[in-house]
């Protein structure tokens, strides 16, 4: 499926990324996740950026007929990306029809603009569209403020777990899977 530029307002849009982008989006992703979360890598998160954004692992999730994969404009400027999944389900879902937001990644200099809640309401309208039943994620539990976050966004915790990663430093493996149900709007 060929995704098309989606205009939120007149500031912010959304770029489908082609894997002839694969590199930018590699080299944004350095400047991007590496600043907020080094300090949960042993090598400062230089193996995951390069085993998440490589070709590879981009045309991968690129072909999935349910991604949806986007760099994100501000003011003609790309200050990061979203990727999420229709159809999605985690592990014992009820509900076949739900939704991962499985990456939303915003230049740090653009936090507190409202940029992200933006792209969470974008997210929530695509999924409703969609039939969707809810909207999951995975985050780290100990990003407080990312949990704020979203817990603002109406999303709640529905169970904690481990990351198994040897490349993480063991005390930053917790996670928490949360959801948001969409039934409920």
């Amino acid at each position: 499926m060929m995704l098309k530029p989606a205009t939120i307002n007149d500031k912010l849009r959304l770029l489908p990324i082609g894997i002839d982008e694969q590199e930018r989006l590699r080299r944004m992703m350095h400047l991007i996740y590496k600043p907020i979360y080094r300090h949960l890598w042993k090598d400062d998160g230089e193996a995951y950026v390069e085993s998440q954004y490589n070709k590879d692992q981009v045309l991968t999730e690129l072909s999935l007929p349910n991604a949806r994969y986007y760099f994100v404009e501000y003011k003609s400027e790309v200050v990061g990306m979203l990727r999420f999944l229709f159809d999605c389900p985690y592990e014992k879902s009820p509900n076949l029809n739900t939704t991962k937001l499985h990456r939303i990644y915003l230049d740090p200099a653009t936090h507190g603009s409202g940029i992200g809640s933006q792209l969470i309401d974008y997210v929530f309208e695509q999924a409703i569209k969609n039939n969707q039943k809810s909207v999951w994620l995975e985050c780290m539990d100990t990003q407080e403020p990312a949990i704020r976050f979203y817990k603002k966004k109406g999303f709640y915790i529905e169970r904690p777990f481990t990351l198994d990663s040897p490349t993480m430093n063991k005390e930053f493996r917790g996670m928490y899977l949360m959801k948001y149900d969409l039934e409920a709007c």
